[in-house]
């Protein structure tokens, strides 16, 4: 559970606007490499798993295997499923919160 969290405030949503996949993948380079690790083995789940894909795509010297659970490739179909004014017609909280995180999101690009 890393801190700050999305999860205690929206306001937290803040600190990770520009953290992208390939910056997370890099981060763990820099960690694998710190610690003097040769190869390790890549575990994901849900949106891990499209980091560790991503992350085995740019470093398959540094991966010995994958082990991946609960596939998120981040593709517009999945984006709708899980985004979608379909996906929180009947949750108020859910609209609110995803309202909120777009507003936060956007205020840079004005």
């Amino acid at each position: 559970y890393s801190q700050p969290s999305v999860r205690d405030d929206w306001h937290n949503m803040e600190l990770y606007r520009n953290i992208s996949i390939e910056t997370i993948s890099n981060d763990y380079e820099k960690v694998r490499t710190y610690l003097g690790i040769q190869k390790w083995l890549v575990w994901g789940g849900s949106y891990g798993s499209t980091i560790g894909l991503d992350y085995a795509m740019r470093f398959p010297e540094s991966s010995l295997s994958l082990i991946l659970r609960g596939i998120y490739l981040n593709t517009v179909k999945e984006m709708d499923e899980v985004y979608s004014k379909d996906a929180f017609k009947n949750d108020p909280k859910k609209t609110f919160r995803i309202y909120t995180a777009v507003q936060i999101c956007c205020r840079s690009c004005l």
